[in-house]
């Protein structure tokens, strides 16, 4: 090896009489590496993340579609944007390209509507209800389930929680299961008829709803939620009628088929319908498609907290990963300067005995190697130990995400392999050390050893 000749055993030598700034130079390599490792495990993680969140959130195959028509003021410059629920017909082409779309009305000015909600009497103001079309289509997302069970039949009395929720309600999680909470709905229902009067009506349910199951999803940007079954919800509109308007129309109305009497900027209507992906292989399609529709600047738009969430967190992450560059080219910089700073800082103190080797017969790149070597040693055993200290750091990093966030595996190094490279990671790591360590090490010596022998015999 290099480092058992003559002028490894001199390096050795003046790394033991260098010591103070030897361990600069080593603690400033091993914060660079150590950062620079974890920056591309920040990277590859932060992809698989984005990759898997459509798995991780339970609500993930719920779209909403909206149709937006721009309205123009001639005495304003200002332009607004009307709402209203899209017609079938409009919605056609997701029938089309999405096999297992099912589009249903938004219930949820109904349910839950103007709401009271309690668990053991305390008032919760902070829920959000999220449908999901059946318990059946829920079991996709078993994986998630911490606590309890899926309800095997879709009742509206049985519900599911995500553990946001879990924890805002209880401090231990684990004796919520069979626990009810309260939901009372007083909804008021107001439609015109074809006079123009206005006919008000009341919506009206008081529930208790058992909770099953607790899921833990991506609690990034995510808020509590009370999971229920959209089937089991139309089942109860179905047999829920309201009296004034029937009486009125002469007719038997109920909170289902009201949907269809009312216009379709209706507040009643939530300004969209629900669309249902039950094949989780086409969410993918219909985010596509609903990435499409935006760009095209369509009336239709087809919008998911899911996707809100997933572009949020990549647009965050890409942002934190260039900045953590920017430091990083600093570390970098100023390890480098170390170097070239220790380096030639060596070469001065060691002037002399560098001259005494010169009238042995070493030529010059002998004398600049001794100092190459003794930098190496610093660099190399640096480099070692970053790679240990940046795996260490991802496994107490990936714990604290995941318990806090559910980011499963936030930071990934990918020291087995990089683009099928067994190993790559490593040996970039490696060359890198050694390209600096060339560079910040001659070039200093090159441009500063400009004494003739007798000079440097005659340093002190």
């Amino acid at each position: 090896m290099i480092f058992d000749g003559w002028k490894g055993k001199i390096a050795k030598s003046y790394l033991r009489d260098d010591m103070i700034k030897n361990i600069i130079l080593f603690c400033s390599t091993l914060i660079s590496f150590s950062s620079l490792l974890l920056a591309t495990g920040f990277y590859y993680g932060a992809i698989q993340v984005v990759e898997n969140a459509q798995k991780n959130i339970i609500d993930s195959s719920l779209f909403k579609a909206v149709k937006k028509e721009s309205v123009s003021n001639n005495s304003s410059p200002l332009s607004l944007v009307k709402l209203s629920r899209p017609s079938r017909e409009d919605l056609g082409f997701v029938d089309t390209n999405i096999s297992s779309a099912i589009i249903t009305n938004d219930y949820s000015k109904l349910f839950p509507g103007s709401h009271s909600l309690y668990f053991n009497e305390k008032r919760i103001d902070s829920a959000l209800f999220s449908p999901v079309y059946s318990y059946h289509h829920l079991q996709e997302k078993s994986s998630l389930l911490v606590q309890g069970s899926i309800p095997r039949e879709e009742d509206l009395e049985k519900v599911a929680i995500n553990k946001t929720f879990a924890l805002s309600i209880a401090d231990e999680t684990k004796n919520l299961i069979g626990e009810k909470i309260t939901l009372e709905i007083e909804t008021k229902i107001a439609i015109n008829d074809s006079f123009g009067t206005i006919i008000n009506d009341l919506f009206m349910l008081s529930i208790e709803l058992e909770i099953s199951g607790i899921f833990e999803e991506l609690a990034f940007l995510n808020t509590s939620k009370i999971f229920y079954s959209h089937i089991a919800l139309e089942n109860v509109l179905e047999d829920k009628h309201l009296e004034d308007l029937s009486n009125h129309f002469n007719t038997d109305i109920t909170c289902q088929n009201i949907f269809s009497l009312i216009d379709d900027n209706h507040y009643l209507t939530n300004y969209g319908l629900n669309v249902f992906v039950l094949d989780n292989n086409e969410v993918e399609s219909i985010a596509t498609l609903s990435e499409t529709l935006q760009k095209s600047e369509s009336m239709i738009s087809l919008e998911s907290s899911a996707i809100m969430i997933q572009n949020t967190y990549q647009e965050l992450t890409e942002a934190a990963f260039y900045s953590m560059l920017i430091f990083i080219v600093i570390a970098f910089f100023g390890t480098g300067s170390i170097m070239a700073i220790g380096s030639y800082s060596n070469y001065v103190s060691k002037k002399k005995e560098s001259a005494i080797l010169t009238c042995l017969g070493a030529n010059k790149k002998c004398i600049f190697d001794i100092f190459f070597y003794e930098t190496m040693l610093i660099t190399v055993s640096a480099s070692i130990a970053s790679l240990a200290i940046a795996y260490s750091i991802q496994i107490l990093a990936n714990n604290f995400f995941y318990k806090h966030y559910m980011f499963k595996n936030l930071i990934a190094i990918p020291y087995s392999s990089i683009l099928n490279i067994p190993f790559f990671l490593i040996f970039v790591v490696l060359t890198l050390v050694y390209i600096c360590t060339l560079i910040f090490t001659y070039l200093p010596l090159r441009f500063y050893k400009g004494l003739s022998l007798a000079d440097e015999l005659r340093e002190n």
